[in-house]
């Protein structure tokens, strides 16, 4: 299991599967999809897309971390002096159609063509992709967001507890989780399936949210997201 799975949160919890933050679009619409979060933010306030773009609102777990760090840290901000990043977020949001607070919303909205493309997460966007050819999902260039479930041992829980999480980290576990859910998971002994091989962004190429900054400055942000942005 890669460090930054466990050493991110001071090595209290591990994280046993990720998802990959990136871009969900209806290539019918979008041939040339932005391949970096500038260019995704840029080209949205420039009205490239139409009033057709979804990202999280504030009442979406974990909006701060795939939505506002990686626009932020794109354009060289930091999640303590982020003003670069909700500068570029307030010039977007004349074209966000929907700033979906349910990840479910995200693909009826494109099933139903009142999107064209989102800020979604791959494990998710790959399913909607198999089901619709004519979408696609891209990783950003220079990161995509990792995005993770974790499990930890409660102090003074039952010794059963390492079970369990060795569980969660098995290989021929995750393997199966893999194939059923579609998201990797940390165990890099894990054999993908074919299905899923050139799908999993390597760990080298993921992007990590400062969590612990992120939390410090939550407040702050929130209230920034609600006066500047709005969703």
């Amino acid at each position: 299991v890669p460090e930054p799975s466990y050493a991110q949160w001071g090595n209290k919890a591990v994280s046993f599967s990720y998802g990959t933050g990136g871009f969900l679009y209806d290539t019918r619409k979008i041939p040339n999809p932005p391949r970096t979060w500038v260019e995704f933010a840029e080209r949205t306030a420039k009205g490239e897309f139409g009033r057709a773009v979804a990202i999280p609102s504030a009442n979406q777990a974990g909006v701060l971390e795939a939505c506002v760090f990686p626009i932020v840290h794109a354009f060289g901000g930091t999640m303590a002096n982020p003003d670069i990043g909700f500068k570029k977020l307030a010039a977007m949001t004349p074209y966000v159609a929907k700033f979906y607070s349910d990840m479910s919303e995200v693909v009826q909205l494109m099933a139903t063509g009142e999107i064209a493309i989102a800020i979604y997460v791959d494990g998710r966007s790959w399913a909607f992709v198999d089901q619709n050819p004519w979408a696609n999902f891209i990783v950003p260039e220079k990161g995509g967001t990792f995005q993770s479930s974790q499990i930890m041992k409660v102090k003074n829980s039952p010794a059963d507890a390492w079970k369990l999480m060795n569980a969660f980290i098995n290989a021929d576990a995750a393997k199966g989780f893999v194939a059923m859910i579609k998201y990797p998971v940390t165990n890099t002994k894990v054999v993908y399936p074919e299905s899923m091989k050139n799908r999993v962004t390597n760990p080298k190429d993921i992007l990590y949210p400062p969590f612990a900054e992120i939390a410090k400055n939550t407040p702050a942000l929130i209230e920034r997201w609600n006066k500047e942005v709005g969703g």
